[in-house]
């Protein structure tokens, strides 16, 4: 508040009630959306790429293509895109899934576009912006609803226990045992091809 001088009559200020800021609130949603797309470009690129021909040693890679149709990443996407459609228990029709406050995966304009396939987010602005000043309280609802369950499907898959941290400690193991067998073989050799020089 500034103030810049005096009158010679009274001057009425009126204080509006606090409202949400409005513009970092879509700031973040847009920023969560460019995450989630990029996530979900990493991983169907990651399950989508055949591996390299062996028969081609010069263009041979034994880490390309190893996810390649990877049930585990292919449910866990399934998952991620069920999560956005899926309305807030208990929260009112018409304001209880992400696609009720502008988040969704495009409009349908009859033409096939590749992103809403692929499960792509897009945020409305003038959508949200509209919701978060008529109904805060509803938004906030909804992303507090939403988040709550999205969290969950990503704890399963990469917290603690969950499905990849899984997989990765037993590939570990694998790589272990696999390891200590071939020191064995290797000292095997050794030993043999002792006793065949020593004959």
């Amino acid at each position: 508040l500034t103030l810049s001088g005096v009158t010679s009559n009274p001057v009425t200020i009126t204080a509006n009630s606090p409202g949400p800021d409005t513009q970092s609130i879509v700031s973040a949603v847009q920023q969560f959306v460019k995450d989630y797309n990029s996530a979900v470009s990493t991983i169907e690129q990651q399950v989508n790429t055949t591996p390299a021909s062996e028969h081609n040693p010069t263009s041979y890679n034994p880490n390309s293509g190893s996810l390649f149709g990877d049930v585990g990443l292919e449910s866990l996407l399934g998952t991620m895109r069920e999560t956005m459609y899926t309305p807030g228990t208990g929260l009112p029709s018409g304001m209880a899934a992400l696609s009720d406050i502008g988040i969704t995966t495009g409009t349908s304009n009859g033409t096939l576009n590749q992103s809403s396939v692929s499960g792509m987010l897009t945020v409305d602005t003038s959508k949200l912006t509209s919701e978060l000043q008529s109904n805060p309280n509803g938004v906030k609802a909804v992303l507090e609803s939403w988040a709550s369950g999205f969290q969950q499907t990503v704890n399963q898959a990469s917290g603690p226990g969950g499905a990849i941290v899984t997989r990765i400690d037993g590939n570990n193991s694998l790589i272990t045992n696999l390891q200590s067998q071939l020191s064995s073989m290797q000292q095997m050799f050794t030993q043999e091809e002792a006793n065949m020089q020593a004959q």
